[in-house]
């Protein structure tokens, strides 16, 4: 039977506190998931929802950008190129300009220097060949979310309670030897929701199914290692790292995500 752990004891109360994070654990057992360990925490420090997409500059140069803007000529999306007459007289200077500098700069070196055809352009002529940076969009990369909890013990059943949480999580993160340890199996899955008195808050972001890439637990969390008299730390301060396992696409905006 599936765990439902639940830290602070008083977060069943949706009045006294009515904003919490659940942790919906799975087991991905050929493709079909099964619910594990259910854990519900005060809400983390600091939350947030990153950004992902991913854009890049490239250096098309002269003969890339001529190619690009042959091609959007050539399906009918070009609205800006120049003209065929004014970019033939451009690579013809630049060609020109090209075997002059470039000439220099084998003689530079020959003679012991270091100066660059590019470097001699800048100094001689005040002008160096445009790189024509462009935008490239790479894609979408997946999305990570960082938690921080505070775990403060007020009681014996607190401390039992917290070292039982952590112990989960830290095992849902991890593999298990299978075959007597010729494979790993992989972690467990996790679906992951911000509540609202008892139901998912429709004002902060969904998530898609994530895989927890890091628990780390710092037993010094008042700045110090400071105990209860049977000696569990006053604080514990669990930093948990998240990464979903499906990309979030344009569509998936209006459905919350």
């Amino acid at each position: 039977m599936a765990k439902h752990l639940i830290f602070p004891s008083n977060l069943v109360n949706r009045d006294l506190n009515p904003a919490y994070i659940n942790f919906q654990f799975y087991k991905n057992d050929l493709g079909s998931l099964f619910p594990e360990t259910n854990i519900s925490l005060m809400m983390p420090e600091g939350i947030s929802q990153p950004s992902t997409v991913s854009w890049d500059n490239e250096k098309f140069g002269m003969a890339g950008d001529l190619m690009r803007q042959g091609i959007r000529k050539f399906i009918g999306s070009d609205t800006e190129s120049q003209s065929i007459d004014s970019m033939t007289e451009a690579v013809k200077a630049r060609v020109g300009n090209a075997m002059i500098f470039n000439a220099g700069e084998v003689a530079n070196k020959g003679l012991g220097g270091g100066a660059s055809s590019e470097g001699l352009m800048g100094s001689v002529a005040g002008k160096i060949p445009n790189p024509y940076v462009t935008a490239i969009f790479r894609g979408v990369n997946f999305r990570n979310f960082d938690f921080v909890f505070r775990f403060t013990p007020m009681s014996e059943a607190d401390c039992v309670l917290i070292d039982t949480i952590i112990s989960e999580m830290r095992r849902m993160a991890l593999p298990a030897y299978k075959t007597h340890g010729a494979y790993l199996s992989y972690p467990y899955e996790c679906s992951i929701k911000y509540m609202w008195k008892g139901g998912p808050n429709q004002w902060l972001n969904k998530f898609k199914k994530a895989a927890c890439t890091k628990i780390d637990v710092n037993y010094t969390g008042t700045g110090s290692f400071t105990t209860l008299r049977n000696g569990f730390p006053s604080q514990i301060v669990v930093t948990t790292s998240w990464s979903e396992l499906e990309l979030v696409v344009r569509g998936d905006v209006d459905e919350g995500f």
